[in-house]
């Protein structure tokens, strides 16, 4: 996963903000940079075009210019979605080493949606007895050196935004998905299960143990968990990676 900081305007005022953004298949580093734009110039009335911001992309293979085939290099990455989740809340608190900030807004487009509502639950700790979660905190603790602990700043995320979530895995068969992805998907699939980690795309499949388990544990959260942080909701209509029924959480 690429990621890139741009600190804010810090004026001397005790109000410090973090924006963490988790960006979708379509964008690479460089193209989310008009998020950082958008902070910056379009909403001088708010108080985040001084945030810092934190940018995270899921990074291509290299060797594949045109553009589909970056985007399918970067669904087909042999690494554990864990392991996508660890590096966000590394991030997270190496920013927080150098500054104690009072308010933090999560905000996730398309497939980053799933890795930054991810990061919150994981951030709670309140899963973290169960061996599945065991990976995020072992890769964690090796980044950082020491044992994870996200408490401190915890309190502080404010807001969690879902643009055109993929909040319920991939369905290749919804209409409307861009046919190249989908057909390249559907001829690796049955090899999928015999590499190890799978390929990313094939870990947050709807029907798979990640994205279900998210979805259940995002459900039972405000049952462990009182003081949440307001969550907007925000339903894609027309995206050739993320159908609209994707984008819907169960009651």
């Amino acid at each position: 996963m690429d990621t890139e900081f741009f600190p804010g305007e810090n004026d001397g005022s005790k109000d410090r903000v973090l924006v963490v953004v988790a960006g979708g298949l379509q964008r690479t580093k460089e193209q989310m940079h008009d998020i950082r734009d958008t902070l910056r110039n379009e909403i001088k009335l708010s108080e985040y075009h001084k945030a810092d911001v934190q940018l995270f992309a899921f990074s291509p293979y290299e060797c594949w210019n045109l553009r589909n085939l970056k985007i399918i290099g970067k669904a087909f990455q042999m690494e554990e979605a864990n392991h996508f989740v660890a590096d966000i809340l590394y991030y997270i608190e190496k920013r927080w080493e150098e500054v104690k900030y009072d308010r933090i807004v999560f905000v996730g487009h398309s497939m980053g949606t799933v890795f930054i509502r991810k990061a919150y639950v994981a951030a709670t700790g309140l899963f973290r007895k169960y061996k599945f979660e065991e990976s995020i905190y072992d890769h964690l603790e090796a980044r950082l050196g020491r044992d994870p602990n996200m408490t401190h700043w915890l309190p502080k995320v404010e807001r969690i935004v879902m643009l055109s979530g993929l909040l319920r895995g991939w369905n290749l068969d919804e209409f409307g998905l861009n046919w190249s992805f989908v057909t390249l998907a559907r001829l690796a699939k049955p090899i999928a299960f015999l590499i190890e980690p799978r390929p990313l795309i094939s870990q947050l499949e709807y029907t798979e143990k990640f994205p279900a388990r998210l979805r259940l544990q995002w459900i039972e959260l405000p049952e462990l968990k009182k003081d949440l942080p307001t969550v907007i909701q925000l339903l894609g209509t027309k995206d050739e990676f993320v159908a609209p029924e994707s984008c819907i959480d169960p009651c």
